[in-house]
C-alpha cells in the first residue's frame, strides 16, 4: 500500500504539472521534495496500471543528474595543470581527479587526447619511441593517504601505446600525416568490466607520466561521470 504520507495520484500529478507547462522531471522533483518518494510514486502507478516501461522511463529521468553533480574534470596536477606534455624523467608527474569532500565519484569514463606535428610512430608511444621500462605510465586508483587501491592495468606500465588496450571499452582513433598526428583515447568503465568506478572523499584517479613527453604539442585527460551524495 501507498504510505498515507505519500497518498497522491501520479496522474494528478502529471495533469496539474504538464498544464502549468512543467517538464516531467521538474514535476517528480516537486513531488519528491514535498514528501512523497519515488517508490510511492511507482506503487501508485502501477496501481494505477502504468506499464513497466513507462515507470522505468520515468526511473531513468529521476536519475539524470544536475549540471552541479556532472563531472567532466581535467587530471591536474597539485599546481593545477592539466598539461602532461610535459618532461617527467627527472621527478614524476602525478596528475589526479580527486573527489569531492562528502560526495561520491561515480566515473564512467577516462578521455585521453594528444597533438603533435611529427606522425604516428609504429610500435612506438604515439609519435614518438616506445618508453623505455621503469618510464612507462601507469593509471591507478589511490586512496586518500596515498596508498594504491587499484591498479588499472594490474602493475604494467604503459609503454607503447597499444598498451592503452588493456582497459576495458577502450576505443582508440589516430589521424596522422606526414607532419601532423593527432590521438583520441576513450576508456569506457562499463557494468560489463566491474564499471562504474566509485570513489570516495579524497580519492583519486591518478595517471603518472615517468618519462619526456614534452615532444608533444598537447596531451590531456579528463574524467567523466556524475557525483552523488553520500
Amino acid at each position: 500500500m501507498v504510505q498515507q504520507a505519500a497518498e497522491v495520484s501520479l496522474f494528478k500529478l502529471l495533469r496539474e504539472g504538464l498544464a502549468q507547462g512543467l517538464t516531467l522531471t521538474q514535476i517528480l522533483t516537486e513531488a519528491i521534495e514535498q514528501g512523497t518518494t519515488l517508490d510511492a510514486l511507482l506503487a501508485e502507478a502501477l496501481l494505477q496500471g502504468v506499464s513497466l516501461a513507462d515507470i522505468l522511463a520515468i526511473q531513468e529521468l529521476s536519475e539524470l543528474a544536475a549540471p552541479a553533480d556532472l563531472i567532466y574534470s581535467h587530471l591536474v596536477t597539485g599546481a593545477a595543470s592539466h598539461d602532461m606534455a610535459i618532461d617527467a624523467v627527472a621527478a614524476d608527474a602525478v596528475f589526479r581527479y580527486t573527489c569531492p569532500v562528502d560526495r561520491i565519484a561515480e566515473l564512467h569514463r577516462l578521455n585521453l587526447w594528444g597533438v603533435d606535428n611529427n606522425k604516428i610512430v609504429p610500435n612506438g608511444f604515439f609519435s614518438i619511441a616506445a618508453l623505455g621500462a621503469g618510464d612507462g605510465m601507469l593509471i591507478r586508483l589511490v586512496d586518500t593517504d596515498d596508498s594504491v587501491l587499484f591498479d588499472l592495468t594490474n602493475g604494467e606500465e604503459l609503454l607503447h601505446h597499444a598498451h592503452l588496450g588493456m582497459l576495458a571499452g577502450v576505443d582508440v582513433e589516430v589521424d596522422s600525416t606526414a607532419n601532423l598526428s593527432c590521438w583520441i583515447v576513450r576508456w569506457t568503465f562499463s557494468a560489463g568490466a566491474g564499471g562504474p568506478i566509485l570513489l570516495s572523499a579524497g580519492q583519486h584517479l591518478e595517471i603518472t607520466i615517468r618519462a619526456d613527453l614534452s615532444d608533444f604539442e598537447e596531451f590531456e585527460a579528463m574524467a567523466q561521470g556524475r557525483l552523488r551524495d553520500v
